[in-house]
C-alpha cells in the first residue's frame, strides 16, 4: 500500500482541494485497509462515518415534503396581524423620539470635576467587566485546545 500517496490525498483533503474520486479512494483505503500506520489510522472512523452517511440518502419522500412546505402558504390573517404590529411599533419608535426631542436631558454633573468622577467609576465598571471576561476566556482555552488537533 502506497501510504505517501494517502498521506498526500489527506493533506489535499485538511485543504479542500481533493476531487470527488479521490476522495473515494480515501474512503476505499479505510474502508479496505487493516493495517496502517498510527498517524493514518486516528481519520478511520471519519471516513468509515461518511462512507455510512452516504448510503443513507434522503428517503423517496424527500421531494413531496420540500414541495409541499414551499407551496404550503400561511394564512393572510397572519400576514395582515404582523404588518399592524410593525406599524404599531414604527409609531411608537416615531413618538417616542418626538417626546425625546421635546425634552433635551439636563446635565446631573454640577463641576467637570464632577463629570469626570462619573466618567471614571464608568469606565472602571467596563475595565473590570472586560478583565473578567478575559479571565474566562484564558481559563476555557485550556479546555478546547483539543479542538486545534482537528482544525488543523
Amino acid at each position: 500500500m502506497d501510504y505517501d500517496r494517502i498521506i498526500g490525498l489527506l493533506d489535499k483533503y485538511w485543504k479542500c482541494e481533493t476531487t470527488l474520486p479521490e476522495e473515494e479512494e480515501l474512503r476505499y483505503f479505510y474502508k479496505h485497509c487493516r493495517q496502517m500506520p498510527e498517524e493514518l489510522a486516528e481519520y478511520r472512523e471519519l471516513f468509515i462515518f461518511q462512507e455510512g452517511e452516504r448510503q443513507i440518502g434522503l428517503g423517496n419522500d424527500f421531494d413531496r415534503k420540500i414541495l409541499a412546505s414551499i407551496y404550503n402558504k400561511r394564512p393572510a390573517g397572519w400576514r395582515k396581524g404582523l404588518r399592524v404590529a410593525a406599524v404599531l411599533l414604527l409609531l411608537i419608535g416615531v413618538s417616542q423620539v418626538l417626546i425625546d426631542i421635546g425634552n433635551p436631558q439636563k446635565d446631573t454633573c454640577q463641576t467637570p470635576e464632577q463629570a469626570l468622577a462619573e466618567v471614571r467609576q464608568a469606565l472602571n465598571f467596563v475595565s473590570s467587566k472586560m478583565n473578567r471576561g478575559q479571565q474566562l476566556l484564558e481559563e476555557n482555552m485550556d479546555e478546547m485546545k483539543w479542538i486545534n488537533r482537528y482544525i488543523k
